[in-house]
C-alpha cells in the first residue's frame, strides 16, 4: 500500500463560483481527518497505518479565469497542480469547459474533474469535442464525502506515480545516451544483448559494419546479427593471437577512415569477443559482443 504522506504533490485546485462548494471541499478533504470508510482506508493505506487523509494543499478559485491563472502560476513556479475540480457553469466569464481547455494549454498533466449540478446532459454533450479520455473525469453535485475522498486520493496518487515514472524514464534515457556516447568513442564495434539474445544497445560503428537500419537492428537477435557480420566478412583461420571466435574479412576496405591506414592496403580482419554483463548484485543480465579490427596488426607486421 502507498504511504499517502510521502506523496510529493498534493495540490488540489477547486474552481467554482459558489462559496459553499469550497467549504464542502475543505470539510471533506481536511488533512488529518479519518477516511470515511474502512473499505476506502484499506484500499489506500497499509493496515498498520492510521487511516487518515493526507494534508492536501487546497487552492481555491471563484472563476474560470482565476483558475487558469493559478494553474499557469503554479506551473511557472515549478509547483504544478495535481488535480483540478472545475465547475461547468460559472457566470459571468468563461465556463468550465473553456477553463479546462485553457488549463490544458498550460499544463496537460493536471488531472481534471468536471463538476455540475445539472443532470439533464450527458458528459459528451457537456464537453463536446474535448479530449474526453485524457485526464478527465466527471462527477455530479451534490457529491458524497467518500466519493470525493476516493476520487481525490486516486487522482493525486496517479499524478505522483506518473511523474515518478516519467522522471525514471528520463534518467534511464539520459544514462543510455551517455553510455552510447562512451561506446561511440571506442574504436571497436560494440553491441549488448540480454540473456535471451535480444538487442539492448550498440555503438555507431557496430551499426555501420552490420549495415542494418536502426529499427531492424533492434529486432535482430544476437546470433542472427553475428551471422550477418560473418556473412559480410567471411570467417577464416586467423593468427594465433586472435584466439577462438575471431572473424576475418576477405577483401575490401571496412570503415577506412577509422584507423588512418591506407584503404588500398587494408584487408579487414576482426577479432570477436563476448563478455558477460552483470548488474549491481552480480547477476548476469546479458552479453557484450565486441568486434575489434585487427587488420592494422597484420599491416604493421608485414
Amino acid at each position: 500500500m502507498a504511504d499517502l504522506g510521502d506523496l510529493e504533490n498534493k495540490r488540489v485546485l477547486v474552481v467554482d463560483d459558489q462559496r459553499e462548494i469550497h467549504d464542502d471541499f475543505s470539510g471533506m478533504l481536511e488533512g488529518g481527518e479519518g477516511l470515511s470508510s474502512d473499505e476506502l482506508a484499506g484500499a489506500f493505506v497499509a493496515s498498520s497505518a492510521e487511516p487518515a487523509l493526507p494534508s492536501f494543499d487546497l487552492l481555491h478559485a471563484s472563476s474560470g479565469e482565476e483558475g487558469c491563472a493559478i494553474v499557469r502560476a503554479a506551473r511557472e513556479r515549478g509547483e504544478p497542480i495535481a488535480v483540478a475540480y472545475v465547475d461547468v457553469r460559472m457566470p459571468p466569464g468563461i465556463d468550465g469547459v473553456e477553463a479546462v481547455r485553457r488549463m490544458r494549454a498550460v499544463d496537460r498533466e493536471v488531472e481534471i474533474v468536471i463538476m455540475t449540478a445539472y443532470s439533464d446532459k450527458p458528459l459528451s454533450a457537456i464537453v463536446d469535442d474535448m479530449e474526453r479520455l485524457h485526464k478527465l473525469l466527471y462527477i455530479r453535485k451534490p457529491f458524497a464525502r467518500e466519493e470525493l475522498q476516493q476520487v481525490t486520493l486516486s487522482l493525486v496518487a496517479k499524478w505522483n506515480v506518473e511523474r515518478a515514472l516519467a522522471t525514471a524514464r528520463r534518467r534511464l534515457a539520459d544514462g543510455r545516451r551517455r553510455l552510447e556516447s562512451l561506446l561511440d568513442a571506442a574504436g571497436d564495434a560494440i553491441a549488448m544483448y540480454d540473456r535471451e539474445g535480444r538487442f539492448v544497445l550498440a555503438n555507431a560503428r557496430y551499426g555501420r559494419l552490420i549495415e542494418l537500419p536502426a529499427e531492424e537492428l533492434r529486432t535482430t537477435p544476437r546470433e542472427a546479427a553475428v551471422a550477418r557480420f560473418a556473412a559480410r566478412f567471411p570467417t577464416g583461420p586467423g593468427p594465433a593471437a586472435d584466439g577462438p571466435g575471431s572473424a576475418r574479412g576477405g577483401g575490401g576496405a571496412v570503415d577506412p577512415g577509422a584507423s588512418g591506414v591506407d584503404p588500398a592496403r587494408r584487408k579487414p580482419a576482426f577479432h570477436r569477443s563476448t563478455q558477460p554483463v552483470s548488474d549491481a548484485e552480480g547477476a548476469v543480465v546479458g552479453d557484450l559482443v565486441v568486434f575489434r579490427d585487427v587488420s592494422e596488426i597484420g599491416i604493421e607486421q608485414s
